[in-house]
C-alpha cells in the first residue's frame, strides 16, 4: 500500500514531504508552482520565498502567517516556498510547524537553492510576490533590494488589490 501510495504521488509530480496535523509541505517542480498560483485566478495571492538559514525571514514569516489568518476565507491565498535543499524538507518542515503555518500552503522547491534563485533571478531572500486577482504580478518585494515590511507595504497592497 505504501509504495501504490509512492508512486501515486510521483506519477503526480508532487510529493509530500511531510504530514500532520499542524504542517504540510509538497515538493514540486517551478512550473507545478506556477501552475499552483494560476489555479487561484480571481484571488489575490501572496507568495513568501524564505529559507530557514535565513535571519530576515524567520523575523518576517511571522507576519506573513498573520497576513493568512487575517484574510482566511477573504479571496486571499498564502503559498510559502522554502529556499531549501531538496534534503532539507524535514527541516523546512519542522520550522514551519513551530512558526504554526499549517494553514498556509507550504512547497519546497525540487532543484536546490542555487537553482531556484536563478529561475527567480534572486540573490537572497526574503522575496514576496502579489499577484493580483487576473494572476498579473502586482508588486514584488526583495529585501536586499528595498527593505519592506508585511504590515507597511505587503498588506495594504492586498487590502489595495481587494477593493478594500
Amino acid at each position: 500500500m505504501r509504495h501504490a501510495l509512492a508512486i501515486t504521488l510521483l506519477a503526480s509530480g508532487v510529493v509530500a514531504l511531510a504530514q500532520d496535523k499542524d504542517v504540510e509541505m509538497k515538493t514540486v517542480s517551478y512550473a507545478d508552482l506556477g501552475k499552483a498560483i494560476r489555479a487561484h485566478k480571481g484571488k489575490v495571492v501572496v507568495v513568501d520565498l524564505w529559507g530557514s538559514w535565513c535571519v530576515p525571514c524567520i523575523k518576517k514569516f511571522p507576519a506573513f502567517v498573520a497576513l493568512e489568518a487575517k484574510y482566511r476565507g477573504k479571496d486571499v491565498v498564502c503559498i510559502s516556498v522554502a529556499m531549501e535543499n531538496p534534503g532539507d524538507g524535514p527541516k523546512a518542515v519542522g520550522w514551519l510547524k513551530k512558526l504554526k503555518a499549517g494553514a498556509v500552503t507550504n512547497y519546497l522547491l525540487d532543484d536546490g537553492i542555487a537553482a531556484n534563485f536563478k529561475k527567480f533571478s534572486i540573490e537572497t531572500v526574503p522575496v514576496v510576490f502579489v499577484f493580483d486577482k487576473e494572476n498579473r504580478r502586482a508588486a514584488r518585494f526583495v529585501e536586499d533590494e528595498k527593505p519592506f515590511t508585511y504590515e507597511d507595504d505587503v498588506e495594504p497592497l492586498v487590502a489595495k488589490l481587494l477593493g478594500k
